[in-house]
């Protein structure tokens, strides 16, 4: 029979490992509120460009292009908890807008923007 006299049960180990790793991963993510608050002012912004400005100024589809960009990046940071993820997507968000600006954007883009990200994302977590 094991002699467990004096060592710590296995429950309270597994909730002291959980409570260090999730103090450490709050700690790495100071910045949550101070980012989600950027990423909706941003949602904000982008939303009062497209409804309230007209699109025949020239600067519009730049500007909104950016803001798009930005608005993705802090999102999926965000909810995927990883930063190079959230800049994957975004910049195969803006590619496609790109694309679709004039006028060759369809699913078939969509799948190889999504195959090339894919790809770079295994490669990138693979090293």
């Amino acid at each position: 029979m094991d002699d467990m006299s004096g060592s710590i049960p296995p429950r309270i180990k597994i909730h002291g490992i959980l409570e260090t790793v999730m103090h450490e991963r709050f700690k790495k993510k100071k910045n949550f509120l101070l980012t989600t608050i950027l990423a909706i002012l941003l949602w904000l912004a982008w939303a009062i460009i497209f409804l309230f400005v007209p699109p025949e100024i020239s600067l519009v589809p730049i500007l909104l292009l950016g803001i798009t960009f930005l608005a993705t990046l802090f999102t999926t940071s965000l909810v995927l908890a990883n930063t190079r993820r959230g800049l994957l997507i975004s910049v195969g968000v803006a590619i496609f807008m790109i694309m679709n600006y004039y006028g060759i954007g369809n699913y078939l883009n969509i799948l190889l923007i999504a195959g090339i990200l894919i790809t770079v994302e295994y490669y990138l977590s693979s090293r």
